[in-house]
């Protein structure tokens, strides 16, 4: 039983690793790929989330750098945040 038992932690192992290895391919190659891109010179539509939160943080004091950290941190287009900073 304990060869049983091993040789399914074995499999299990594999699998996980197999697993891991794989998102970490996706989340690289999107990470490349992304760098890779040309850059268009595009008009691109600032959220009205975005303004609101520029909004309510330059009303709470934050200023343009601090305010514009945040927003690419939680995952805004560096296009969408640099457009709202002008519609402002």
């Amino acid at each position: 039983m304990a060869g049983l038992e091993t040789f399914l932690f074995v499999i299990l192992g594999i699998l996980i690793l197999v697993v891991f290895i794989l998102l970490l391919q996706h989340f690289h190659l999107n990470k490349l790929i992304a760098f890779g891109k040309v850059q268009e010179a595009r008009h691109v539509p600032p959220n009205d989330q975005v303004l609101n939160y520029i909004k309510g943080a330059k009303d709470a004091g934050l200023g343009y750098h601090e305010i514009r950290k945040n927003l690419l941190h939680a995952g805004w287009k560096k296009e969408t945040v640099d457009t709202a900073f002008r519609k402002l």
